[in-house]
C-alpha cells in the first residue's frame, strides 16, 4: 500500500472551501435545542465496498482520520456496533488535552461515552475497550439476548 501523506480536507458544498478545519464545519451545524442530534461518519471505496480484508480502517487516509476525530470531539456520545468494535480493536474514546478543554468549555464531558450495540453480548469484558475507559462504556442489547452475560 502506498504512502500516504495528510491531504487537506475540503469543503464541497455548499461552498468549495479549501483547506478548511473539520471541527469547525461541523461545529457550525445547527444542533437543534429541544432534541437530540445525529450525526454519522461511514466510509465506502469507489466501488461501495465498506471493509478491506473485514476493515474498515483500511480504507480511510489521513484526511478521513482528521474528519473521524473532529466529530468525535463534538459528539456527546459514539455509537458503534459490536462486530466493529470487536474487529477494530475498538479502545475507549480519547481525545487531546486541548480538545477536552473545548468540549468542557462548551458543556461537554471532557470526552464522549462509547455505547456498543449488541444482539448476543459477547463481549471481551478483559479488553482496553472496557478496562482503560474513562468514561464507563454503555452496552445496548435485547431482552432476549445471552442470559449469562
Amino acid at each position: 500500500m502506498p504512502s500516504r501523506t495528510c491531504d487537506p480536507v475540503r469543503q464541497l458544498f455548499p461552498v468549495v472551501r479549501d483547506p478548511v478545519d473539520p471541527a469547525d464545519v461541523y461545529a457550525d451545524v445547527p444542533i437543534a435545542a429541544d432534541r437530540p442530534g445525529v450525526r454519522l461518519n461511514m466510509i465506502a471505496s469507489a466501488d461501495g465496498a465498506t471493509a478491506v480484508n473485514g476493515r474498515s480502517g483500511a480504507l480511510g487516509g489521513a484526511a478521513d482520520r482528521i474528519v473521524f476525530i473532529a466529530l468525535r470531539s463534538l459528539a456527546d456520545m459514539i455509537l458503534v456496533a459490536a462486530g466493529t468494535a470487536r474487529t477494530e480493536a475498538y479502545g475507549p474514546a480519547r481525545l487531546s488535552e486541548s480538545v477536552q478543554a473545548e468540549r468542557w468549555q462548551r458543556g461537554q464531558t471532557p470526552v464522549p461515552a462509547i455505547a456498543v450495540v449488541t444482539r448476543t453480548a459477547a463481549l471481551d469484558w478483559d479488553s482496553p475497550f472496557f478496562t482503560e475507559a474513562t468514561v464507563r462504556p454503555i452496552v445496548v442489547t435485547v431482552s432476549c439476548g445471552h442470559r449469562r452475560r
